[in-house]
């Protein structure tokens, strides 16, 4: 429930400067019997958003044609008066919501400005998926380290010699590692990384199965202390994400080098597994524990 209102919270916080010209767009394609299709497919759009608990931010590409049929509207019946108090207040609204809403300054700057703005707060701008308030909105925070992640994987990386890389599987626990290794990747010579989360899962290679080495990218701090690392025959940790503002800050790169049979088959269960629950369920599913495992990340 309280996630569904904070999606809907969202839905005005976005458009709350400009409300007067989005919803004069959706009552008129309510009217309208020609256009009316539109505002169910707005409608639709939300719902199927919040069923499916999607992020505040993918409902955005709902409203341009409610702004596209909107504006004509306000054009026609507003005087000047009324679209100067439009504009002033699109303006107040905006100077107040976009420090909030955009990462205007760089982190250290904007936690403290956030310290000392407690809207942010209020309206649940720094609260993130785990339903705890932090110093940075989650959305941006998500995005920092990328590439101090990219590069502690490629220093891994330079350290096998050519046949091992032809042989190494790198694997990201989430699908934010795997897409922040994979844009920088190119930079740093990396291969593709590879996640079983999310829609990552559709993406793993047929021969995933076929690695001698796995460089493992995980945000699970104790990961080297689970069963299932000494399945490997060496195992080094290579770098840690030290960065307070970052939602990676403390995630591991792990490299592991010759995994036992046991831990090929858990491994190919596991993605198996995922894809049966995927084509059962219509959606990726999270998976219990692995055999190998204590509850570590990687399974």
């Amino acid at each position: 429930m309280a996630e569904s209102v904070d999606f809907l919270t969202d839905q005005l916080l976005y458009h709350v400067a400009t409300i007067f010209t989005w919803v004069t767009g959706l009552v008129w394609v309510v009217r309208v019997k020609q256009y009316r299709f539109i505002a169910w497919a707005f409608v639709v759009t939300l719902a199927l958003l919040l069923l499916g608990h999607g992020k505040s931010y993918y409902s955005q590409g709902a409203y341009p044609i409610l702004f596209a049929f909107g504006a004509p509207r306000v054009e026609a019946w507003a005087n000047r008066w009324w679209k100067a108090a439009m504009v002033a207040f699109s303006v107040v609204i905006g100077v107040r919501l976009v420090p909030i809403l955009l990462p205007f300054r760089a982190p250290a700057a904007l936690a403290d400005y956030y310290v000392h703005h407690p809207l942010a707060r209020q309206v649940g701008a720094l609260r993130w998926d785990d339903q705890q308030d932090h110093t940075l909105p989650q959305d941006f925070a998500d995005m920092l380290s990328w590439e101090e992640m990219a590069q502690t994987v490629a220093t891994a990386y330079a350290s096998l010699d050519s046949t091992e890389r032809a042989h190494t599987l790198l694997f990201c626990d989430n699908y934010g590692e795997a897409g922040a290794v994979n844009y920088y990747g190119p930079r740093y010579h990396l291969p593709i990384a590879y996640s079983d989360n999310a829609s990552f899962l559709y993406w793993m290679p047929v021969d995933y199965d076929r690695f001698d080495v796995l460089l493992l990218v995980t945000d699970d701090r104790h990961e080297m202390e689970h069963k299932f690392i000494k399945e490997f025959r060496s195992v080094r940790l290579v770098g840690r994400i030290a960065n307070r503002w970052s939602r990676e800050d403390g995630s591991l790169v792990i490299l592991m080098k010759g995994p036992s049979e046991a831990f090929r088959q858990a491994f190919r269960d596991k993605i198996e597994l995922d894809r049966l629950k995927t084509t059962a369920h219509g959606a990726v599913q999270t998976l219990g524990p692995n055999p190998l495992d204590d509850g570590g990340s990687m399974h």
